[in-house]
């Protein structure tokens, strides 16, 4: 009955940990200490720029009217942003040492907003430069601001007469400015101001394209329109013609809002900020809630990232409350397989969920991980006939029964909460264990022999140690419909991973399993549900491949996939040919 995972792959938590912030900020934006601006509602009516150290919400005050913002903030804590004054017009603001200081216009103009600082202190934004101007566009021009003087950065227009228009929005410790202007075309173009220039970046053959945020080395990111307005498309612009970054997976469009001296790009796949991404230098956008555990929150839009690799973002908590969260690495290897899980309708007896695996390491090492048992928080995911009370056990070589648990907090609840991933709901199970290297089994059942869809999953809690967390293999009974069994993995760090997934049945016959599914099918999904590839037969389509990674299935019958997959999260689904039901087996396997 005790099954064990069957080859080594590295196996980690969440790329990402993930801290909640007041739920009453409007967060904007990260500098490398973490530090947090925004606004927010004070004393119930005024609203106000806020900063968010280590301690409490602070309320940065305006410039005399009721309200101000910040969106930009410097490694000095020094913020920007924009404040009405008591006539209701509104200025560029710098808050700085507990000062709130009114940046002006430029000549002529009446209002004016910052929206970048490096941490020179030199800012950015734009003015109007005609206080009672009538013409369209306004005649907004972008400005550096430094040492008490605001300088006009002009605009990418030849003539200036149809299109005198420029707005700053991210800069550089270099001085450097992208934001976008308008050409005598009377199109919206990005720009790079750079050596007292402002130099049009064009488009990706659209008509219009901005600027968003540049980092250290001087790479832009933005959107653009592609070919016919077909689409936006964020573009990376790193000394040469602007790249098109694609789209995450299923969507049309995306918008590139950040970049961090390491390449990293963040950005959403919605001009009004949703559906949040991650591009690593070299890949594709991927879904920021790919890197999270989902169960805990779901992210809703990206925010800002800072040099740590920090990115703020905006979601929903398992409890429904809209709050801003900040995302921090938790490091690790340059690739892993992280968050491994599997899904499946779990029964009684034979038929209960079985899920193994294996830690290796040095004599001596232990490993500390999390292992959960998942059922009526499933629900919220509009999962059907979700276990509605799961019990979990973990069993040692032999069978050696190590600890078991029913109710999350009955036993182990400092400890599950520490590890960050502790269950939304009270019935379902997890056990916090430190093992030393060998095979185990984590066993999901009904309490009083209920059935229902339930999931199995482990985490590594303990990164630094020598000891490996590795692959899962589960078995259990495949349906139809929503009952087949469905096994997710996520790949986080910036490479790259060469994996097997693998569908066993047939050969479960061979160690008296009864009513094993006799010819399985594998799917493997992105994040997105999108289709990477299929599988009916293992030798129909990567035979070769199968067999030099030493992982072909003994029955031909059986579905494997090889697969070289960025990171993201993917799933498998393992179904039963022309819909027949029985015992089957899913296996992820990372290759050298």
């Amino acid at each position: 009955m005790f099954l064990a995972a069957l080859s080594p792959v590295p196996a980690q938590g969440p790329a990402y940990s993930v801290a909640g912030l007041p739920p009453s900020l409007q967060a904007l934006a990260v500098n490398a200490s973490g530090q947090v601006v925004g606004y927010a509602s004070f004393n119930g009516s005024t609203t106000h720029a806020a900063l968010l150290p280590a301690g409490p919400l602070m309320d940065l005050g305006t410039l005399g009217g009721d309200f101000s913002e910040a969106v930009a903030i410097n490694a000095a804590g020094d913020a920007v942003g924009d404040s009405q004054l008591a006539n209701g017009l509104t200025h560029a603001t710098l808050w700085s040492n507990g000062q709130v200081i009114d940046l002006g216009t430029l000549p002529g103009g009446a209002t004016s907003y910052a929206t970048g600082i490096n941490d020179a202190g030199q800012i950015t934004g734009w003015s109007d430069t005609v206080q009672s101007g009538t013409t369209f566009p306004r005649p907004d021009h972008a400005f550096i601001y430094a040492n008490g003087q605001m300088t006009d950065l002009g605009n990418i227009s030849a003539t200036g007469q149809f299109a005198n228009y420029s707005h700053g929005i991210a800069i550089n410790a270099a001085g450097e400015v992208t934001g976008w202007s308008v050409t005598d075309e009377f199109e919206t173009h990005a720009f790079l101001y750079t050596a007292g220039q402002m130099n049009d970046l064009g488009t990706l053959g659209g008509s219009e394209s901005r600027g968003r945020a540049i980092n250290g080395l001087g790479e832009v990111v933005g959107w653009s329109f592609v070919p016919n307005d077909a689409a936006a498309h964020a573009f990376l612009m790193s000394g040469g013609p602007m790249t098109d970054l694609g789209a995450v997976s299923g969507s049309n469009n995306s918008y590139a809002i950040g970049i961090n001296d390491s390449g990293t790009i963040i950005g959403n796949s919605t001009a009004t900020g949703e559906g949040p991404f991650r591009l690593l230098p070299g890949g594709a956008p991927i879904n920021l809630n790919t890197y999270i555990d989902t169960f805990l929150q779901i992210l809703t839009s990206a925010k800002g990232i800072n040099t740590a690799g920090q990115i703020l973002a905006q979601g929903t908590t398992d409890n429904l409350v809209e709050q801003p969260f900040l995302l921090t690495p938790t490091g690790g290897t340059n690739h892993h397989l992280g968050n491994i899980s599997t899904r499946l309708p779990v029964g009684t007896s034979d038929n209960v969920l079985i899920a193994g695996f294996i830690i290796t390491g040095p004599s001596g090492s232990t490993k500390k991980v999390i292992v959960r048992g998942l059922g009526p928080s499933l629900a919220a995911a509009e999962i059907p006939n979700p276990l509605a009370d799961p019990k979990l056990e973990l069993h040692g070589a032999g069978g050696i029964l190590l600890a078991t648990n029913d109710n999350w907090k009955d036993t182990q609840q400092a400890e599950i909460e520490a590890s960050q991933v502790a269950p939304t709901d009270n019935l379902e199970s997890a056990i916090v264990q430190t093992l030393a290297p060998g095979a185990y089994t984590a066993i999901v059942s009904g309490v009083g022999g209920g059935i229902g869809v339930g999931l199995a999953e482990v985490y590594d809690l303990d990164q630094a140690s020598e000891a490996n967390v590795v692959n899962i293999s589960t078995r259990g009974q495949v349906g139809t419909g929503d009952d087949v069994m469905i096994g997710g993995v996520i790949i986080t760090g910036p490479d790259p991973v060469n994996l097997v997934a693998r569908a066993i049945g047939p050969s479960l016959g061979d160690v008296a399993m009864a009513g094993a599914l006799q010819d399985p099918t594998l799917e493997l999904h992105d994040a997105n549900g999108g289709n990477v590839t299929s599988n009916d037969n293992w030798r129909d389509t990567q035979e070769s491949e199968i067999m030099a990674a030493q992982l072909a299935p003994t029955d031909d019958r059986e579905s494997a996939i090889a697969a070289t997959l960025l990171p993201g999260a993917y799933t498998a689904i393992v179904a039963g040919k022309n819909n027949t039901t029985g015992v089957a087996l899913v296996e992820f396997y990372q290759l050298p």
